[in-house]
């Protein structure tokens, strides 16, 4: 009896170790930073981006490397700033911007943002601006391109 309740509080201690070991984030809230002359690599997927959250340099080229690993057509649209490239499934593609100025832009794909397949652009420092921040280029879906989050 004694070796079962000694292997009761080990087993749930391991169980906890072992979530917490393979807790992978929340589905791509955990963000990303672009570095001159790095590229941040983002999942397309079926209705997702992942990473949701990047950051860059105003006046720096922020580098975009897409992976559409979702069975339907994605784009990575940013309104704000002229980028929209169509990405096919199991394909591929690169999008480079450079912002002029600091802000948060929002990014989505045309076909599925309003399944919620969006995320955010914070460019310098203004990430906990506050709705003047915004570039979210009008264009339908749901909610603006600033993102209280």
């Amino acid at each position: 009896m004694n070796r079962a309740v000694l292997a009761t509080p080990l087993l749930l201690l391991s169980l906890g170790l072992l979530a917490g070991a393979c807790n992978s984030g929340d589905g791509g809230a955990s963000g990303s930073n672009a570095k001159a002359g790095q590229g941040i690599g983002m999942e397309m997927d079926d209705f997702y981006f992942k990473p949701a959250d990047v950051s860059g340099e105003a006046g720096e080229e922020i580098t975009v490397e897409l992976q559409n690993e979702g069975s339907a057509t994605h784009t990575f649209t940013v309104s704000g700033l002229n980028a929209d490239q169509v990405v096919e499934p199991g394909e591929t593609a690169t999008v480079t911007v450079t912002p002029d100025g600091d802000g948060t832009f929002a990014f989505f794909c045309r076909f599925h943002r309003s399944q919620g397949m969006e995320g955010k652009l914070t460019v310098g420092g203004g990430g906990a601006g506050g709705a003047g921040d915004s570039n979210d280029g009008g264009g339908g879906g749901s909610g603006g391109g600033y993102y209280g989050y």
